[in-house]
């Protein structure tokens, strides 16, 4: 099993969907950065020198593009979060289906095997994907602000816009604004994990390599934008899975979504490959 898993992964990020989906993530990155960067200097050089009427020059857990919601590339970035963790290894079972390579597998290893390896490259190659960008993006600006606690006059819903319900993050975030960051870097990687291996249940229910690479990502955009068009922004997937925005639910419904997700997505697959 450990066998087939490295030589998927190694297929993942040798795939050309690996090197289109990290430098998608990795140019709306620069791009934000590059944006706000000059302003945010001034604003920096402005409170040090006691010529500004901020009351504080953080800005770094407010400002990455993970936490940015009010950024068009943050809006970009997790609108098109599922098909950046798919594009690696969408097609993979698909292609190893139509061409007999999964049958030569199972014929050396048990098939529960095989299957597990495959859904867990998967996993890995789509969080990797997704978090490799926020990731430079978050040490791009810890490069130029220093890594101090939020302003402690307001709660966290004042400094990121997140939801006042979501106690965790407002007890998190003023005192320990890194570890909540860190926190919601490993729930976005575990999410991006899930929409990757969930495109492998479309190898068995589709006969097209397109479907696989795209199902989760129409599936997404379909639901948000039902959600919009009812005024239910702020409760889409896309809007809760960031770290900042008034769309956040809070960390503990992440938790509870990405076991759910694992709970029900695992063995559907599983049952489909044993069909």
């Amino acid at each position: 099993m450990g066998a087939i898993f490295k030589v998927d992964l190694k297929r993942a990020f040798l795939s050309r969907g690996f090197l289109i989906a990290i430098w998608g993530g990795c140019i709306l990155c620069v791009w934000q950065f590059a944006e706000r960067i000059p302003s945010m200097l001034f604003i920096m050089k402005q409170v040090v020198s006691g010529n500004s009427g901020y009351d504080s020059p953080d800005v770094l857990y407010g400002s990455w593009l993970g936490a940015a919601c009010g950024d068009v590339q943050n809006n970009y970035f997790f609108l098109i979060l599922p098909l950046l963790a798919v594009l690696p290894i969408g097609s993979n079972l698909y292609q190893d289906i139509q061409t007999d390579y999964l049958k030569q597998l199972e014929l050396r290893v048990k098939r529960k095997q095989v299957l597990f390896a495959k859904w867990l490259a998967a996993f890995v190659s789509g969080a990797v994907t997704v978090t490799l960008p926020l990731l430079l993006s978050l040490l791009l600006y810890m490069s130029f602000f220093p890594v101090t606690k939020m302003y402690s006059g307001g709660t966290a819903a004042l400094m990121l816009g997140i939801s006042d319900t979501d106690a965790i993050a407002n007890v998190l975030l003023p005192e320990h604004p890194m570890i909540y960051t860190l926190f919601s870097l490993c729930l976005i990687f575990m999410i991006s994990g899930l929409f990757a291996a969930s495109s492998l249940i479309t190898a068995y229910v589709s006969e097209y390599r397109a479907v696989a690479l795209t199902l989760p990502f129409v599936l997404n955009l379909a639901i948000l934008t039902v959600f919009k068009s009812v005024g239910w922004y702020e409760k889409s997937f896309t809007a809760y899975i960031q770290p900042g925005g008034t769309g956040a639910i809070g960390l503990v419904t992440n938790v509870m979504t990405i076991l759910f997700l694992l709970i029900t997505l695992l063995p559907v697959f599983f049952r489909l490959g044993d069909d």
